[in-house]
């Protein structure tokens, strides 16, 4: 999940963003029919993103690995996640506000408002 944190201050303020990560457990018919509800979210990270709001998250499957693409301001940066924290292992500047990635094969489509 991203989120983007405006301060109340006025626009010389810059805005910035954070990752959510979540894990999601669905539950079985068996436990459904006990009551229990149909999915359970825990909250396993959080890592604050200074570049600006998060404005799109994708999957990048590469070599075996899932990593996060970030869209943030005009930053794109991709994040693997090590087993206790997001590190970032790539980034690329655009001359753009990104507000949607969509991968296509090995390409990223940016999209801009």
């Amino acid at each position: 999940m991203g989120t983007g944190i405006i301060d109340n201050d006025g626009e010389d303020v810059q805005a910035k963003g954070r990752i959510l990560l979540f894990n999601v457990s669905r539950n079985t018919d068996e436990e459904i029919e006990r009551g229990e509800p149909q999915a359970e979210m825990t909250f396993i990270y959080d890592k604050d993103i200074a570049l600006g709001p998060v404005t799109s998250l994708s999957c990048l499957t590469s070599e075996g690995k899932n990593r996060l693409v970030v869209g943030a301001g005009a930053e794109i940066t991709i994040e693997q996640w090590t087993g206790a924290k997001l590190l970032q292992v790539g980034f690329f500047h655009v001359n753009m506000q990104v507000q949607r990635i969509s991968l296509f094969k090995t390409f990223f489509l940016l999209s801009d408002a």
